[in-house]
């Protein structure tokens, strides 16, 4: 059934490339739920970032706030988890 509702996406989102269709809504998503890293790893400065600026952490949405993303959203066919290292 999810292939189904994969290929009626995908359709729908050709159709709305084409001729302006109502766009679907996404078939994934990636959310990033923190940037906060103790990593200093010398490819990224995100680690460096929130040393210098830890009030950016505030910024970052709660459980809560992502809880009301996801029902707002519908059916999604995958969600992707990425972040930092908060740990």
């Amino acid at each position: 059934m999810k292939i189904l509702e994969l290929a009626s996406g995908v359709i729908k989102y050709n159709l709305f490339r084409e001729f302006g269709i109502t766009r679907p809504m996404p078939a994934n998503i990636t959310v990033t739920v923190t940037d906060i890293c103790n990593f200093m790893c010398k490819t990224c400065n995100i680690g460096k970032m929130y040393l210098e600026h830890p009030e950016i952490a505030k910024g970052e949405l709660t459980a809560e706030e992502y809880e009301k993303i996801f029902q707002s959203i519908g059916n999604v066919f995958w969600i992707t988890m990425t972040g930092g290292e908060p740990f």
